[in-house]
């Protein structure tokens, strides 16, 4: 039963982050095709950009399987 309970953690943890770095590359769209204007400071964006520009997509996917154990 625990092992039910910890993998149900983990898909809710993997859904979150999905959710979370897909808010983030809508809001990248919305800036890059907006009018030159900065992101507002309570956006997302503000806090993630930096983080998500020098990540790249791969190296999401492999901490997701190296910490998840997928």
């Amino acid at each position: 039963m625990k092992y039910n309970f910890s993998k149900k953690i983990k898909i809710i943890l993997i859904i979150l982050i999905l959710l979370v770095t897909i808010k983030i590359f809508i809001e990248e769209y919305k800036y890059i095709n907006s009018i030159n204007e900065p992101p507002p400071s309570n956006s997302i964006l503000v806090f993630s950009y930096r983080y998500i520009k020098m990540n790249s997509i791969y190296y999401f996917i492999k901490i997701i399987y190296f910490y998840f154990n997928i």
